[in-house]
């Protein structure tokens, strides 16, 4: 169920305006995308890496782990994040993480405290029903970025999606942002956990979803403090400017940016 979970992790997963200080060293290991995320007060960072393999029939690899930015690049399982990276608490100055775990699975330990290269994380684990994901497309106007949230203006459905009202706001943590060469938003994207129950309602109900036939309210906030073993579904969130936005920036503290995305040569 891992790769499972870092696989859906990697899709949907904002970059430093200044330069990046991280050294990438890419022939110790020639990953075919890798994001850098950076951690407040710390020299530390969180990568989020794909590997597709040297060939055809290679093993696919992919996970996160913290290093320190100023060391080269280089897998290392001992470092890896075996849990959802959530967010980084500058309350604690804890990552916060969340385990998903079957809705049969046993399991009679609510939270894990471990430290992952001299960083402190605390885990809490969600059930969850695998394949329940459900995937929703916006367009914006603009988008705010604040020290721990992302606030976006003059939303609106592109496709398919759940209508939050022309204004909402998402917590850091599980975002990723995709730039163009020179360093402009093009697609903003997020995985959140939520206890609404879309995903039942839509397989139950096939293309006739009655939104307002359950207590449970979805308003695209990200469920982390949920009591453990709480059931989840996983909602994948892109957010694409539209026609009339303008070109912005934004930093890669709380937010995944890509900084290296095909093997050297």
């Amino acid at each position: 169920m891992r790769k499972v979970y870092y696989s859906m992790l990697m899709t949907f997963l904002i970059g430093a305006v200044s330069c990046n200080t991280s050294k990438i060293n890419e022939t110790e290991k020639g990953v075919d995308i890798l994001y850098e995320m950076r951690i407040p007060n710390t020299s530390k960072v969180i990568y989020s890496y794909e590997d597709f393999g040297e060939y055809a029939f290679s093993d696919w690899e992919s996970g996160q782990q913290i290093m320190d930015s100023t060391k080269n690049f280089k897998i290392n399982k001992e470092f890896s994040l075996p849990f959802y990276f959530v967010r980084y608490n500058t309350k604690t100055n804890k990552i916060d993480g969340i385990k998903l775990i079957d809705v049969d699975e046993k399991d009679d330990k609510e939270t894990t405290d471990l430290q992952i290269n001299g960083i402190n994380c605390s885990i809490k684990k969600y059930r969850y029903k695998t394949g329940s994901g459900t995937n929703m497309f916006y367009k914006y106007r603009e988008f705010i970025e604040t020290e721990d949230s992302i606030f976006f203006k003059n939303v609106s459905i592109d496709c398919f999606g759940l209508n939050f009202g022309k204004n909402i706001s998402f917590s850091k943590g599980i975002i990723t942002a995709e730039t163009d060469s020179v360093g402009y938003v093009t697609e903003i994207k997020l995985n959140i956990f939520n206890e609404y129950p879309l995903w039942e309602m839509m397989n139950k109900k096939q293309n006739s979803v009655d939104l307002n036939r359950t207590t449970k309210k979805f308003n695209g906030k990200n469920q982390t403090d949920l009591p453990p073993f709480s059931l989840v579904y996983d909602f994948n969130l892109s957010f694409k400017p539209d026609s009339l936005s303008k070109k912005q920036r934004i930093s890669n503290y709380g937010v995944f940016k890509q900084i290296k995305s095909k093997k050297s040569a």
